[in-house]
């Protein structure tokens, strides 16, 4: 009876932790298949490759989660698989981008966004937030994992052993992943049933950068992806690919702008439909989805970096 009622115990315990690691799994993997979708034209990419090459995809993606998601104790696990697949010069302990312990505020579903989603290239260290989640320490998650899997300094000479530091294409293709992830979290915000508007404007689950900002200078998602993809492709800027991509992404921004009307990045009631469309178009000229073409996998199946890792 004894063991009868052990082996019952056991089974909850299981179905308990399978129940747990599902849940915090399918978040995760909605943004890895927009990430495979964008890169491979195929949102289960992972699940046609084995060996090498599942484990760069796999690679890529928990560094992403590392990088942008982490807050707590969670995701502990995928730092111990960037560790024991080679990535090198990342942080040994998750407490290392985590608030310290005597800190009163602490990481959450609530508000990890204000310190990771303010942008790639955003200073975390200024006066309003301050760098709780040790951001330099996320962004080289990113950077070394990228470096782990296509030998950016190897194909461009710069070694990072002289301490030269990342190319300009390893950080660029790691921004196009990272706003590939936080427009995966807007398309959420829109498409969420408890306040949507409050989680747009970040006022209910902590701020991000603008997805569009009507600024005579603005600073938003499509600026940052035009940077990025410019710097990115920089060699295939005259082709018609790359050219189409641009204009698509322009175009869209400017009716986004103007949606939107002020500099903030916020919506209103009356515009918040609207907004939400174009948040859907700019993930679908990224993945190629919903009648848009696969521009950015086609462009990266002819960069070095990528057909060597990821032959078509």
């Amino acid at each position: 009876m004894r063991k009868a009622n052990i082996f019952i115990l056991l089974l909850v315990m299981i179905f308990s932790l399978e129940t747990v690691c599902v849940e915090a799994h399918q978040n995760a993997e909605e943004h890895y298949e927009e990430l495979e979708a964008m890169l491979f034209n195929s949102r289960n990419f992972h699940e046609s490759v084995e060996g090498d090459v599942r484990k760069a995809v796999r690679i890529l993606e928990y560094a992403s989660t590392l990088c942008i998601d982490q807050f707590g104790e969670s995701n502990r696990i995928l730092l111990d698989e960037l560790q024991k697949w080679g990535v090198k010069g990342i942080i040994s302990n998750i407490s290392e981008i985590n608030p310290d312990e005597s800190d009163p505020i602490k990481l959450a579903a609530k508000n990890h966004r204000t310190y990771t989603h303010q942008g790639w290239d955003y200073n975390y260290t200024g006066e309003k937030y301050g760098d709780l989640a040790n951001w330099p320490g996320r962004k080289n998650i990113m950077l070394a994992s990228a470096e782990r899997v296509f030998d950016f300094s190897v194909l461009s000479g710069k070694w990072l052993f002289l301490d030269f530091g990342y190319p300009d294409k390893c950080d660029s293709f790691c921004a196009l992943i990272y706003y590939n992830h936080l427009l995966g979290d807007y398309l959420e915000d829109i498409n969420s049933d408890d306040g949507n508007i409050d989680r747009f404007n970040g006022t209910s689950n902590g701020d991000k950068i603008p997805f569009a900002s009507d600024s005579l200078i603005p600073t938003d998602i499509f600026s940052e992806l035009e940077k990025h993809i410019a710097i990115l492709f920089e060699d295939q800027a005259d082709s018609r690919v790359y050219d189409s991509l641009m204009s698509d992404i322009e175009t869209l921004s400017g009716k986004a702008r103007r949606i939107i009307g002020n500099e903030e990045g916020t919506v209103t009631e009356e515009n918040y439909k609207d907004i939400g469309a174009c948040v859907r178009e700019l993930m679908d000229i990224l993945t190629g989805e919903n009648n848009h073409y696969s521009a950015i996998h086609e462009l990266l199946e002819k960069e070095k970096f990528f057909k060597d890792v990821f032959p078509s």
